[in-house]
């Protein structure tokens, strides 16, 4: 990988890409994925991040409950994703969610719960923090 961020819808799913390649290439537990810590809000909680395994293709994900309707929403959109393992945690709800397919449609997925499901503005810096 050559590029850890990116601000675009187009440039976040290259990214994505990249990083799950990389994930695999090294055989890692599990790829990483976090938006820029500036757009906290109090309101909302920290900011979004996302973890990939391949092995499973899963991902893992922390929200809160006002945006769990809006993450159920984002991923109906996609047939054969689907939540695996939902329970609370301190700060809201922890899922974990089946994207079967390619890379390509991975990354499709999380750009979805980015922007449409936690609400993410359409410029928001993801970056691969651990691959």
């Amino acid at each position: 990988m050559s590029r850890f961020d990116a601000t675009s819808p187009a440039e976040r799913i290259d990214l994505v890409v990249a990083a799950i390649r990389a994930h695999r290439a090294r055989d890692s537990a599990f790829l990483t994925l976090e938006t820029d810590p500036e757009i906290e809000d109090s309101s909302s909680g920290p900011p979004p991040w996302v973890q990939y395994r391949d092995q499973e293709q899963t991902l893992n994900l922390d929200c809160t409950d006002v945006e769990l309707d809006s993450i159920r929403a984002a991923i109906d959109e996609f047939g054969g994703v689907r939540i695996t393992d939902q329970h609370e945690t301190e700060a809201g709800t922890n899922l974990r969610i089946e994207v079967p397919g390619d890379d390509e449609r991975v990354a499709q997925v999380i750009e979805s719960l980015l922007v449409d499901g936690f609400g993410c503005p359409e410029d928001v810096r993801l970056w691969a923090a651990a691959v």
